[in-house]
């Protein structure tokens, strides 16, 4: 210590150790308390991120200390996150009368029973790795280092919290349907992608580092180009309006219905694929501008930035390109244009948005990223050439504003236009959708196991065809959750599901 100080502020193991199991014994004795009290896995979802939010600060303030202390120096993250997903895990297992630990999975099916927790240790690992390049990201930059270390702490509780809420969600799906094998690793992600938990934590991770990697005007990638991943994202939107209004136009010419065998909806679904597509191929090529060997961190965020801008900006568009064509073409009103408006504003609410949509862009866009980035790393190894960094480029004042702030508002509208949809009140279903689907329902003709089967489903997908197959159980008390559902009932399909889904475990159970 006395020959080197800085050891003193090192990331220590035994402090993550001993982290993680207040955080593992925090979860298990308050986890069993919400089950029993809110049967919605947003309720879960939210006693996981609150507990796991403390630790977050509490680790990352750890890990800028360490970065301020010694910045040039190199730290075997794989070893830490390593310490702090034992120290869960541990804590995790601390016996308690209500709720299965995790061990019990783990000794049934030891191969299925090692996935969450080799997804723990990578949610820990791409967590420290992030502070790390935030410390060092904003640390670089000149003055208020005390103000956005507290930023950077406050970020990342939001961020752990998330993030461990969602591993924790993943981890009780996947043990609660461990003996489908590995069809319940399907079954876990589909919470995981449609959890309100996701577009928090992408959104504050994303938009933080953005900032403070623009600020950087000495850094190859988003500083020497700022609006680079910004123009990708509208190209990427104007491409799919422009091919859409192709698309209008030549079905109003040729008439509304098909043209040469082909329908409307047909083309709208090649359409999607091929904005994907393209989505991917730029995401690639931001990979390979952006990162490259030691970069990946940068290429990722750039590619977020990307996604969180081209969804900001796709639904709108998309909306007022439809509901326009429609007042243009067929009902020109100012009622018509009304409803387009209102309609640009709602449309991000809707189910595949929240969904499907994010999920699956962050998903394109990050692996076309990660791809493109070690594209250019294979290449700098080829050419024998150090890895590049630093650029004397230096971007103009109003690139770097104008870059931070359509990051930040596109983050903000995304993040807030899906909690919003995803948390607050449902609008519900019209009688006459109710009296369609009750006409559906066929009394004592479907067996108990495959309405279980069905609820467990359609707790975050099929809520329609699963309220018709519960009301169609032959077990009583199934058929009264699924006959609420179609009386219309106030309590939300979500929260319905769940409590159906807990009794057919308590059944299951009693035999």
């Amino acid at each position: 210590m006395l020959d080197d100080p800085r050891l003193l502020a090192a990331v220590s193991s035994i402090d993550l150790v001993i982290a993680g199991i207040a955080l593992g014994a925090a979860q298990r004795h308050l986890g069993p308390v919400t089950d029993n009290v809110i049967f919605s896995s947003s309720g879960k979802l939210l006693s996981a991120s609150l507990v796991g939010a403390p630790v977050g600060a509490l680790v990352a303030a750890i890990v800028w200390t360490a970065i301020y202390a010694a910045p040039n120096d190199r730290h075997r993250w794989r070893g830490t996150a390593a310490a702090l997903t034992a120290g869960t895990l541990l804590g995790l297992a601390f016996p308690h009368p209500a709720g299965s630990a995790w061990t019990d999975v783990l000794m049934e099916h030891p191969v299925l029973g090692l996935v969450p927790v080799t997804v723990l240790w990578g949610v820990c690992l791409v967590f420290l790795k992030w502070a790390a390049l935030c410390a060092r990201t904003w640390l670089d930059a000149a003055g208020r280092e005390r103000t956005m270390c507290v930023a950077g702490i406050v970020c990342a509780a939001v961020a752990f919290g998330c993030m461990f809420g969602m591993w924790t969600l993943f981890r009780r799906v996947l043990e609660a349907e461990a003996s489908s094998g590995w069809f319940s690793l399907w079954a876990a992600l589909v919470p995981i992608a449609a959890s309100p938990a996701l577009p928090p934590a992408v959104g504050c991770v994303t938009a933080f580092l953005f900032v403070g990697l623009v600020r950087r005007s000495n850094v190859r990638g988003p500083a020497d180009r700022p609006l680079l991943p910004i123009f990708a994202a509208c190209a990427v939107v104007l491409g799919h309006v422009g091919l859409l209004v192709a698309s209008i136009v030549v079905f109003a010419v040729n008439g509304i219905g098909q043209v040469g065998g082909v329908t409307i909806a047909d083309v709208f679904s090649v359409l999607m694929l091929l904005t994907v597509g393209l989505a991917g191929a730029i995401s690639v090529a931001l990979g390979a501008w952006s990162g490259g060997r030691g970069r990946l961190g940068v290429a990722l965020c750039t590619a977020a930035v990307f996604v969180l801008t081209a969804a900001a900006l796709q639904p709108g568009l998309h909306e007022l390109t439809l509901q326009g064509a429609r007042c243009l073409f067929v009902d020109n009103s100012l009622s018509c244009w009304g409803r387009t408006g209102m309609g640009m504003v709602t449309t991000y609410s809707d189910e595949p948005f929240i969904k499907l949509g994010l999920p699956v862009a962050l998903a394109v866009g990050c692996g076309g990223a990660t791809f493109g980035s070690g594209l250019r790393g294979l290449a700098a190894r080829w050419r024998r050439s150090p890895p590049v960094g630093r650029t004397s480029r230096t971007p103009r004042r109003t690139r770097h504003t104008v870059s931070a702030v359509t990051a930040v508002v596109a983050t903000a509208l995304v993040v807030g236009s899906i909690l919003g949809a995803t948390l607050g009140p449902r609008s519900g279903r019209s009688a006459e959708e109710l009296a369609e689907l009750r006409s559906q329902v066929e009394p004592a003709t479907v067996s108990r196991a495959a309405a279980c089967e069905k609820a467990t489903v359609s707790r975050n997908v099929a809520f329609d065809s699963g309220s018709v197959t519960l009301a169609s159980s032959s077990d009583e008390v199934l058929a009264a959750f699924g006959r609420t559902m179609l009386d219309g009932a106030a309590l939300t399909d979500e929260r319905l599901f769940n409590a159906a889904h807990r009794y057919c475990r308590v059944r299951e159970r009693g035999q």
